[in-house]
């Protein structure tokens, strides 16, 4: 259950909003993108499937982009805007269900 909410979470969710970003060539902050994958999780669309008092973020939400990406669990979203000229978007965030985890 936490691997189909990750899912969920990252094809119905975060994708979508980068893609509309990109689309719209809109500057929105990392820290926006990652606060805003937090808010989503209380989103009964996206565990509807589930007890959602189950339901939490293994690590907050860590959105990269411009070059500059540390891939590490225990990275630090920033407030610098989403770079998608030519560079790549790293997403990384984690869903705990009842212990289990997924990434």
């Amino acid at each position: 259950k936490a691997c189909e909410i990750t899912g969920k979470l990252y094809s119905k969710h975060l994708k979508d909003q980068i893609i509309n970003i990109v689309d719209s060539e809109r500057k929105v902050k990392h820290s926006k993108l990652s606060e805003g994958l937090e808010s989503a999780l209380n989103d009964e669309k996206y565990v509807s499937s589930v007890d959602a008092n189950y339901v939490e973020m293994c690590y907050p939400a860590i959105v990269q982009s411009g070059g500059n990406y540390n891939l590490k669990f225990s990275a630090n979203v920033d407030k610098s805007p989403l770079h998608y000229g030519g560079s790549s978007i790293v997403c990384a965030f984690g869903i705990r269900y009842k212990s289990y985890c997924s990434n």
